[in-house]
């Protein structure tokens, strides 16, 4: 039933067919939420407002029994927020989605009742402002071994209030990566903006550093930390020989992994040592051979060397490759010498007979001794000519004394040698001694 009163105020009551329904009307005023456009220095966003409710039966406007849910910028979320006494009520959250949203408030009352226009009619926009970043490296470049973590680290930093500032609570991106995979740390920066990373990477490359975008951030411009992983390297098979004139044949294998070093880095010196611990010296420098890094590329060099030393082969590699030695060998030969050497008479006549005689020693303990039992080569080159003659031998007796009887036949030069042997002891050679014959 509906009760009517007109301008003369004569009231009349009309019962509908089907009854009457009637609505409180919800009035919303003083709405606001700010600021719409939080940043890095101001997320928290603030929603306030009144509600009051409107009777149409009366006309009368009061304070509603009830709350207001709010739906937040956040991806629709809501929050229940209750009235005070004068229907206001107030909401404080963190804007925390990207892409912002609608901020929507709504009244219930405790009591249900019919309610027309229980929300806002206009929903205001929250937007986030996304602030410039940067990243300082602490360095562009770093060394580490295969399997050994490499340390990335430095400091962000956003552009707020017209400056740069230390970036807290961020997450960096240091990425490694090639056509068979990758790896990452994702370091979050510290309240100075400090970060640190650890990667192991599988080989040399560059390591791509960047803030990574959010709510109030954007991605900062890439950069790069250059790593060079040095793959472990051996040397293998090395031996060292010596020969009767004291030339030293060094060779062995280098093992580099399934790749072989570049042109500037395939090198392996061959070095020695009196003693085997200091004093090491290049005596050579080889470049291993074509063959599967796994295996080894051989390599082998020969050079003038003491008649006693340690030896080893030592490979200096670079960023891209590691250091390594090979075992220490010790090669040893025994010195001789031939003393007194001399061919006489001087001069002497045609067809009589020279001899040429000598002593022949070698060095052991620190002393000279006679070497007896040996087998002396006597050599004639004639004057003018550039070709030795072999004259025959002369066995040397338990003191170390020789002596050679020839013919004589024309002017030139005499000289012994031992030069053959065994296989523990070096060649020499005694005096030359130039006889005229007349």
């Amino acid at each position: 039933m509906v009760d009517l009163t007109d301008a003369d105020g004569d009231t009349s009551s009309t019962e509908g067919k089907w009854g009457y329904d009637y609505w409180l009307r919800a009035n919303l005023t003083d709405y606001q939420v700010t600021p719409d456009h939080p940043d890095y220095e101001h997320q928290d966003v603030s929603v306030s407002g009144r509600y009051t409710v409107t009777d149409p039966r009366t006309g009368e406007t009061t304070v509603p029994d009830g709350q207001v849910n709010i739906s937040t910028g956040n991806t629709g979320e809501y929050q229940k927020v209750p009235l005070d006494a004068d229907g206001r009520f107030s909401l404080t959250y963190r804007q925390t989605y990207e892409y912002g949203g609608t901020v929507s408030p709504w009244l219930y009352l405790a009591q249900p009742e019919p309610m027309y226009q229980g929300s806002v009619s206009d929903n205001l926009r929250v937007t986030p402002v996304q602030s410039d970043t940067r990243v300082t490296l602490d360095t562009a470049e770093l060394d580490v071994k295969a399997g050994q973590a490499a340390t990335v680290s430095g400091t962000a930093e956003v552009y707020v209030g017209g400056a740069w500032k230390p970036l807290a609570g961020a997450t960096v991106d240091e990425i490694w990566s090639d056509e068979f995979g990758g790896v990452a740390s994702r370091p979050v920066t510290d309240a100075d903006g400090r970060f640190t990373g650890q990667l192991t990477l599988p080989k040399s490359g560059s390591v791509e550093v960047q803030v990574r975008s959010g709510t109030y951030l954007q991605t900062s411009p890439l950069q790069k930390v250059k790593v060079y992983v040095a793959q472990k390297t051996s040397l293998t098979d090395f031996t060292a020989t010596l020969n009767k004139y004291s030339e030293l044949t060094a060779k062995g294998r280098l093992h580099t992994g399934s790749s072989e070093p570049g042109d500037a880095d395939n090198k392996v010196e061959l070095q020695y040592s009196a003693d085997g611990k200091a004093g090491w010296k290049t005596m050579k420098t080889v470049v291993p051979g074509n063959s599967d890094p796994e295996s080894g590329t051989p390599f082998k060099g020969t050079f003038d060397a003491p008649y006693k030393g340690y030896y080893r082969a030592h490979f200096k590699g670079s960023r891209n490759w590691q250091e390594s030695y090979s075992a220490v060998v010790y090669a040893k030969r025994t010195p001789t010498r031939i003393t007194g050497g001399n061919a006489s008479p001087e001069p002497v006549h045609k067809g009589r007979t020279l001899t040429y005689k000598g002593k022949l020693q070698y060095y052991s303990s620190g002393a000279w001794k006679a070497y007896g039992g040996q087998k002396v080569k006597i050599l004639f080159r004639p004057k003018g000519s550039s070709s030795w003659y072999d004259m025959g031998n002369a066995t040397t007796r338990s003191d170390g004394t020789f002596s050679k009887g020839s013919t004589a036949s024309k002017d030139g030069t005499w000289v012994a040698v031992l030069l053959y042997p065994n296989s523990t002891h070096l060649v020499s050679s005694g005096r030359e001694d130039y006889v005229d014959v007349i």
